[in-house]
Formats: C-alpha cells, sequence, structure tokens
C-alpha cells in the first residue's frame, strides 16, 4: 500500500499484483465529483492497469461553489492530486494478500433513515503482511466531513487499522423539497452507527483469507449517466414547471366551468 498528500488532496493507492487502485478525498474539504477529463489525467500518471476512485466523502453546504463544483479542467487540485498519486505509488514491495469483506442494510437497521439509501454498506479488508486496511462503503450521497473522522478515528483506536469512507453518490435520498443535498449524518448520528459498523466490521475480520485477484478492463457503451450539474438542472426544471403549472390550472379550472355551464344551459 501506499499513501499520498499534497495540500489537501489525499491518495491511498493499493497494489495486487500488476493491478493498482486508487481512492482519493480531500476531506474534510468538499470532496465533490472528478470530471471525466481530469479522471482520464490521473489514470494517465498511475497506467492502465488502474481504477481511480472518487471516495465522495465531504461536503458541507456552507462551503463556496467552486469547492461545490468538483474538481474540473483548470482547478488548483488537478495538479495536487497528481502529486498525491505519484507519492502514492511508491509503494511498499508485493506481499501475500489476506481479504475480508461483510455487508449490511442500514436502512433495515436505523430507523427514519433518511439520509441512507436502500442498498447495501459494505466493508472491505486488505491485509498485506502485518497492515490492514478497510474500506468502508456507504450508499448515501456524501456525508458531513465531522461523521467520516468520526469512523476513521473509531476504526483506529478500536481496531488498530487504517480506513478511509466512501459512499456510492446515490441521489435516491435527495428530494425536491429540500434546498440542499441529504449527505449521511445530518440525520444519522454516531452513536447509533457505530456500534453497528462494529458488527460488520468483526464480520469482515472473521472471515479473512488469501486471496488471488484477477484484473480485466473494458468499455460499456450507451451506458446512460447523470451528467455534470443534473440535480440542480432537475430542481431548476422542476420549479419552471411548477410556476407554469400555476397558470394553466385556473384556465383549466375556468373551461371546465365555462363547458359544463353551457352543457347544462343547452341540455
Amino acid at each position: 500500500m501506499g499513501f499520498g498528500e499534497a495540500g489537501a488532496c489525499k491518495a491511498i493507492a493499493i497494489k495486487i499484483n500488476d493491478a493498482k487502485l486508487i481512492t482519493l478525498t480531500k476531506a474534510p474539504m468538499v470532496t465533490e465529483d472528478i470530471e471525466d477529463g481530469v479522471g482520464e489525467e490521473f489514470i494517465k500518471i498511475a497506467g492502465e492497469k488502474s481504477i481511480i476512485i472518487d471516495a465522495h466523502n465531504s461536503r458541507i453546504e456552507s462551503a463556496n461553489k467552486e469547492e461545490l463544483r468538483g474538481v474540473y479542467t483548470g482547478s488548483k487540485y488537478v495538479e495536487l492530486y497528481k502529486k498525491a498519486i505519484r507519492e502514492a505509488l511508491n509503494l511498499k514491495r508485493n506481499q501475500k494478500l489476506f481479504f475480508g469483506s461483510y455487508s449490511i442494510k442500514l436502512s433495515n437497521l436505523i430507523k427514519n433513515a433518511e439520509d441512507i439509501g436502500k442498498g447495501y454498506t459494505s466493508i472491505g479488508i486488505f491485509k498485506f503482511g502485518n497492515e490492514r486496511f478497510a474500506m468502508i462503503y456507504f450508499d448515501a450521497n456524501n456525508m458531513l466531513p465531522s461523521l467520516r473522522e468520526s469512523i476513521i478515528n473509531h476504526v483506529k483506536e478500536k481496531y488498530n487499522m487504517r480506513c478511509e469512507v466512501y459512499t456510492t453518490d446515490t441521489h435516491s435520498v435527495n428530494s425536491l423539497n429540500r434546498p440542499f443535498t441529504n449527505v449521511l449524518g445530518r440525520k444519522t448520528k454516531p452513536n447509533v452507527l457505530l456500534p453497528i459498523l462494529d458488527v460488520a466490521i468483526e464480520n469482515a475480520l472473521s472471515n479473512m483469507e488469501e486471496v488471488k485477484s484477477v484484473y480485466r478492463s473494458f468499455v460499456i457503451h450507451n451506458f446512460a449517466i447523470w451528467g455534470e450539474d443534473a440535480e440542480e438542472k432537475l430542481i431548476e426544471t422542476s420549479k419552471e414547471i411548477l410556476t407554469r403549472v400555476k397558470h394553466v390550472i385556473p384556465i383549466v379550472i375556468a373551461a371546465g366551468f365555462v363547458i359544463a355551464a353551457w352543457l347544462i344551459y343547452f341540455l
């Protein structure tokens, strides 16, 4: 494993044979989407057999618009991320790989979990020699930086293990009646979440075994995704539709009364 840091930008690299898994975050600063073109630049640095993961694990609404926009071509964070990736790629020698995992549905266990999606929370724990690293994935749309810090500190203190926290960037937790992004931590608090995570982590640790890996890359064509600023555009369009409907509905109702009166008079 390798760790790199440049300014606010951090990279974690896991090397398995000739393949590399690299995760990126600039938490506790806002960690939002990485533009496709920028991601391609990162892949060129990391090498063809690499997977780059945007941790998508830190967001506060009080941040400025540029921060909330993410990492785009021309952003000051592009070069910082490149430096962090290069540093993280200074990996230790290959060692036997052990891996354990466990999945759990938080939405079934936490009452009124409005900031948690219906998918699984997954724990993946890698072990190289005496070093362990946990990837903790939540089905959520980003998270409060304070919650991320609570989880990382808890895992370090209780299990003597490094970890990073990730979200799926699901938008199923969002709603048009909310003027903010419903990030994990708005409703779900650490004192509720951490005991459940302990169960998942302990199960993952208990089923660790030596594993081998296979890497293959391919392109999926005609795969539809949300575009840049899609959520904001959707909200803007919805508001425009509601504004127009407010003017159209009275006309429709009035026309209905006229037709009804006409029918009554002539029939």
